[in-house]
């Protein structure tokens, strides 16, 4: 739980254990970060073959920085830097997530933004010599399950829309597939759903050891 590059030595474990303990091979294995910088840049030189997942979220600082607070931190440069580094010394396409928010980074210009971004900051070789081109790393659309936060959930024309014009620059683009959101169990509801029953009971909720994992 949490950022895994916060807590490194423990989470190097953890990738040990389930490689060889449960027989869980790296390149099934995702490491997502909110963009720590120096914990991506010590990951690239484990040579490890996880998979390496960011959360972007914006293609420009201003809104990245309001939406993630690591974003004040680490600004775009910085993060992309690094990410290169990891890819020029693991040869592993990485993933940059990207949750949509309606009127927030769901325009067909915040595509453009990003399709640009990702050319310019990670179009990187890597076979050095060969003129090969780098691996662009794929988008994954996350649409933005509703929540008390106060976003809003674009429309699936938007989403489309917002993927084909990734897909029309050449952008490897997936869709996260979704699940529970009609019973408030999607990423980020459950919270919700039990902060509503605690003001609406008065009860706390009960955690049990097997069942509060989610």
């Amino acid at each position: 739980m949490g950022e895994p590059l916060l807590n490194y030595n423990a989470l190097l474990e953890a990738i040990r254990l389930l490689n060889s303990e449960c027989g869980i091979g790296a390149r099934n294995m995702t490491i997502s970060t909110v963009g720590i910088v120096p914990g991506i840049e010590r990951l690239a030189q484990e040579r490890l073959q996880v998979n390496l997942a960011l959360s972007l979220h914006a293609a420009d600082d201003e809104t990245r920085a309001r939406l993630m607070p690591a974003g004040r931190r680490y600004p775009l440069d910085q993060v992309f830097e690094a990410l290169r580094g990891y890819i020029n010394a693991t040869h592993r396409r990485v993933t940059l997530e990207y949750l949509l928010l309606q009127d927030v980074n769901d325009s067909e210009e915040d595509a453009d933004r990003l399709a640009r971004l990702i050319r310019t900051e990670l179009q990187v070789s890597t076979r050095q010599g060969t003129g090969r081109r780098g691996l662009l790393p794929v988008v994954n659309l996350i649409p933005y399950n509703e929540t008390e936060a106060g976003f809003r959930r674009p429309s699936e024309a938007t989403v489309r829309r917002f993927q084909a014009r990734l897909k029309a620059h050449g952008i490897p683009v997936t869709r996260r597939l979704e699940r529970g959101g009609t019973v408030d169990a999607a990423c980020g509801q459950l919270r919700r759903a039990a902060a509503r029953r605690q003001r609406e009971g008065g009860a706390r909720p009960t955690h049990r050891s097997d069942s509060s994992r989610g």
